[in-house]
C-alpha cells in the first residue's frame, strides 16, 4: 500500500509541476482576473519596461549579484535555459547558457535537456553569484550548475527532489543545500560538491524554506510537515528548536525579512483574501487584506524603499498559471495601496537601490518581460 501511495503522491506532483502549465491554455480563468490592469492606487507609481527577455514563460528567479557598491550591482536574470546579467539601467552585459552533460546548450535542444525542464534559481553566497541550483524539479534530482552554465553535479539518490535550498554557514567558504523530496521523506544536507554530509529529519516536508534567527547565529530551516501540517523549525544538525500549528490550514509559505530588511525573518501565506504573516513561534502578526487572491500561487514577498522619509513597504506578487500575475504593494501599516493585474506569470521579484535617490526600485519579472516601479521625484 506505502509504493501504491508513492505513486499516487509521485503522479500528482508531475501533474501540478509539469502537466498543469502545459493544460493552462485550457483552464477557466476567473473573471476578476482575466483583464490586466490596476485596481488599487493609491501612489503615484512609475511603470517602465526594464527588460524584455529573449525566451518567452522562461524566467524564473531574479537575484542581486554585487560589484562593491550596492547602486551598480548588477541584476541577475535567471530562465530554465540560461541567465542575464544586465546593469541597473537594462544594459545587457553578458548572457551564459546553461549546458547539458554532453556540452550541448539548452537553448538548441531543450526537450532533450534535464536541466531546462527545472526551476532553476540564482545561489548568492557573501553577497556574490556563485552559481545555480534547481529547485522544485522532478528530474534529475537536484543540479547545481558553475556560473558559466556547465552541470557541476547532480544529487538525486533515486528520488525525486521537491525543493533544494542553498544555505550559508558563517565559517564556510562555500554554500550547502537542504533537500527535500516530493513524494518520500526526509530532509538532507548536501555539501558543495554534491555529497551527502548527514540526514537532518525523517520528516515528509513541504515548501522548505531556509531562514536565519536573531536568537541563532547559523541558518536553520523552517518546513511545513504534510503529515502533521505542524511547522517546524531545526537548526542544521536536526535539533528541533520550533513546532506549532497555524490557526489556518494551508500547504505553501514563504519567507522574507519584516518589516524591514533588517527584520526577522518572517513566513507569508495567501488564504481568504488575506495576507498571513507570521513568526516563528508560531504567532500571527499582521492579515492585511488581499482581494483578488483565492487562486493564486508562486508567492515572492520583499520590503521596499519606497520613500525615503518612511519605512520599507511590503510587495508580493503572485500568480494563476502562467498567464496572470497579481502585485500587491502595502505600507508599513498594512494598508493596501497598489494592486495591478499583470499578464504572463510570476518569474521573480526584488528591490534594488535607485542610482539617483535613496529610494528603493522594484523589480517584476513576468515570464517575458522585467517591470521596474518607482515613485517619481516629487
Amino acid at each position: 500500500m506505502t509504493g501504491i501511495f508513492l505513486i499516487l503522491v509521485g503522479g500528482w506532483l508531475t501533474y501540478r509541476k509539469l502537466i498543469a502549465p502545459a493544460l493552462a491554455t485550457w483552464r477557466s480563468m476567473p473573471e476578476d482576473i482575466s483583464v490586466s490592469r490596476v485596481t488599487v492606487n493609491k501612489l503615484n507609481l512609475s511603470k517602465k519596461i526594464f527588460l524584455e527577455t529573449e525566451y518567452p514563460d522562461e524566467t524564473t528567479d531574479l537575484s542581486i549579484n554585487e560589484n562593491g557598491s550596492s547602486k551598480s550591482s548588477d541584476l541577475v536574470v535567471v530562465s530554465k535555459v540560461g541567465a542575464m546579467f544586465v546593469d541597473p539601467d537594462g544594459k545587457m552585459k553578458e548572457r551564459i547558457s546553461f549546458r547539458a552533460d554532453d556540452g550541448e546548450s539548452n537553448n538548441s535542444h531543450r526537450r532533450n535537456s534535464r536541466v531546462a525542464h527545472s526551476f532553476i534559481k540564482s545561489v548568492i553566497f557573501k553577497r556574490q553569484l556563485y552559481g545555480y541550483v534547481t529547485d522544485t524539479t522532478l528530474i534529475d534530482g537536484t543540479i547545481f550548475i558553475n556560473k558559466d552554465g556547465t552541470v557541476a553535479w547532480r544529487f538525486a539518490e533515486g528520488k525525486s527532489v521537491q525543493n533544494a535550498k542553498a544555505v550559508e554557514q558563517s565559517n564556510s567558504d562555500a554554500p550547502e543545500y537542504v533537500v527535500s523530496y516530493g513524494a518520500e521523506n526526509g530532509i538532507d544536507l548536501v555539501d558543495s560538491n554534491g555529497r551527502k554530509i548527514k540526514r537532518i529529519a525523517d520528516d515528509r516536508a513541504y515548501s522548505l524554506q531556509t531562514i536565519r534567527l536573531k536568537s541563532a547565529n547559523e541558518p536553520v530551516i523552517a518546513y511545513l510537515d504534510s503529515g502533521t501540517e505542524h511547522l517546524f523549525v531545526r537548526n542544521l544538525t536536526g535539533e528541533k528548536l520550533r513546532d506549532f500549528k497555524l490557526p489556518f490550514p494551508f500547504a505553501i509559505f514563504v519567507t522574507c525579512r519584516y518589516p524591514s530588511k533588517d527584520g526577522e525573518y518572517r513566513g507569508l501565506v495567501l488564504k481568504d483574501e488575506k495576507l498571513w504573516i507570521f513568526d516563528f513561534d508560531g504567532n500571527v502578526i499582521a492579515t492585511p487584506d488581499a482581494p483578488l487572491s483565492d487562486k493564486l500561487s508562486d508567492v515572492r514577498a520583499t520590503t521596499v524603499k519606497v520613500k525615503e522619509n518612511e519605512a520599507e513597504y511590503l510587495a508580493v506578487t503572485a500568480t494563476f498559471d502562467i498567464r496572470r500575475t497579481v502585485f500587491f504593494l502595502y505600507d508599513s501599516n498594512g494598508n493596501l495601496v497598489y494592486q495591478e493585474i499583470l499578464d504572463d506569470g510570476n518569474g521573480g521579484l526584488l528591490a534594488l537601490p535607485s542610482v539617483i535617490s535613496d529610494r528603493e526600485d522594484l523589480f517584476i519579472a513576468t515570464s517575458s518581460k522585467i517591470w521596474r516601479y518607482s515613485l517619481p521625484d516629487q
